[in-house]
């Protein structure tokens, strides 16, 4: 948690220059959704991440559940934005299924 924290705070010391005060550091959307996931609510990470828009908030929900290993969580998301990824990251999943012999 220590370790997820400082990167956290590190992530919104470079994202906003050092200009914020703590009030407002509190508020940025990087920091509530990296505290969302903290605390286990993934779905409010992933729209706090998704209302930014753009191809980059797509990739980093996508990033947060291949890390925590919901791949599930990461096609739906993958096929919703239409990524260009979503078949290799599906054969990736059935590839990790066989492997670890939990394809049924």
């Amino acid at each position: 948690r220590c370790r997820f924290l400082h990167q956290t705070n590190k992530i919104i010391r470079k994202a906003s220059g050092g200009t914020l005060s703590p009030e407002e550091q509190q508020d940025h959307w990087q920091m509530r959704s990296r505290l969302a996931m903290l605390r286990k609510d993934f779905r409010a990470a992933e729209d706090i991440l998704l209302s930014q828009g753009g191809s980059q908030a797509v990739n980093q929900v996508i990033k947060m559940y291949q890390d925590l290993h919901k791949w599930p969580d990461a096609i739906r998301v993958a096929e919703a934005s239409q990524h260009s990824e979503v078949d290799q990251m599906k054969r990736t999943y059935y590839d990790y299924l066989l492997d670890s012999r939990q394809e049924e």
